[in-house]
């Protein structure tokens, strides 16, 4: 094995498998509701960017490779593959794709913030921010993350760096419906962990803005 696997490489290695099956997801909804023309679309995102497997321990597939490396490879093929998929049927059928999509990654959220619920003290902002960001996958730990400010109804999340937009436009995303997607998990998320909380995106670095800014506060 490549180095001594820590509790931040597992951490890092579960909100990946999260990013995974929420794509898909996306994925088994799209062969649903568009048929057999799904079909061609999804061997063309298998050709350019192959899926990654999930469920398996981290120890069986790691490999010799060294962990930073492996991790940083496995979110962009994740990212990359979600992009790629999203680009495709957008494409295709416009709006309709989008939409679906948004719908299902909101139940993912819900669905995963469901199970995280009893980690939450009490709808405390502190902890919720903590529970999402255990769940959300959003680069490497190193990378520049998310600058929390803990009000007392409201937490706002600054974000001087997009850690997807490299991903996505690697597949010719489009980059205003992946941040769509960013969002709608997040309250998806929010949803099932605490329902109380509502979110929104004042700003956003995909649409212009010097950073992005998400504002979780009470109903």
């Amino acid at each position: 094995m490549s180095l001594f696997l820590g509790p931040i490489h597992h951490w890092l290695y579960n909100k990946i498998q999260v990013a995974s099956e929420r794509s898909l997801s996306i994925e088994d909804t799209f062969r649903h509701v568009f048929g057999e023309g799904a079909e061609p679309l999804l061997q063309e995102v298998d050709d350019m960017f192959p899926a990654f497997p999930t469920g398996l321990p981290l120890e069986d597939i790691i490999g010799d490779s060294p962990i930073h490396t492996f991790l940083q490879g496995v979110i962009k093929m994740v990212e990359t593959r979600e992009g790629a998929l999203l680009k495709l049927f957008v494409d295709k059928y416009g709006d309709k794709a989008g939409d679906v999509a948004y719908r299902v990654v909101r139940e993912e959220g819900k669905r995963v913030g469901e199970k995280a619920k009893g980690e939450i003290e009490s709808n405390d902002p502190e902890s919720i921010y903590r529970a999402l960001y255990d769940h959300q996958l959003d680069g490497m730990p190193c990378d520049q993350g998310a600058s929390p400010e803990f009000k007392k109804n409201s937490v706002l999340i600054r974000q001087s760096e997009c850690l997807h937009g490299n991903n996505w436009k690697e597949a010719g995303a489009p980059l205003d419906v992946m941040c769509h997607i960013t969002s709608s998990w997040i309250k998806g998320f929010l949803e099932g962990a605490a329902p109380d909380l509502s979110c929104k995106i004042a700003d956003s670095i995909i649409g212009g803005a010097n950073e992005c800014l998400f504002i979780l506060e009470k109903k």
